[in-house]
């Protein structure tokens, strides 16, 4: 290895180390620790992944993206996958298509006002 990649190497293991110290799982003791039924979840790998591509300065969709979304694909056997960040985001994804007749589709009376505004602009439902 070179001088680069020995830094890059020491750096990454320093991320386990931190990971160790600040994130790793403790056990759980009934009664006293607390019940995490929502939040991130990760692990040292992932954190060393992430601190990789900021070494490598991938800020948007890179190599670990394109790695992911071929992976996802295989597994789910479909032809291409679109990651989003959020719910809203995959709904408007699934809307922006063409379609003619725009089909009708049902949703919930609290569903997000983003979600329900791209329903109309594409013409899924009727205008109120």
């Amino acid at each position: 290895m070179n001088e680069r990649e020995d830094l890059r190497q020491s750096i990454l293991a320093q991320v386990a180390e931190y990971y160790k110290e600040a994130h790793a799982q403790q056990p759980f003791i009934p009664g006293e620790s607390m019940v995490h039924y929502a939040g991130r979840v990760f692990d040292a790998q992932e954190m060393q992944n992430m601190v990789s591509a900021v070494l490598d300065f991938w800020l948007t969709a890179g190599p670990y993206a394109e790695r992911f979304e071929e992976t996802l694909s295989n597994f789910l056997n479909v032809r291409e996958v679109v990651p989003v960040n959020s719910g809203s985001s995959a709904n408007l994804i699934a809307v922006a298509r063409p379609s003619s007749p725009p089909p009708t589709i049902k949703t919930l009376c609290f569903a997000m006002v983003v979600s329900i505004s791209q329903l109309q602009a594409e013409q899924y439902m009727p205008p109120t």
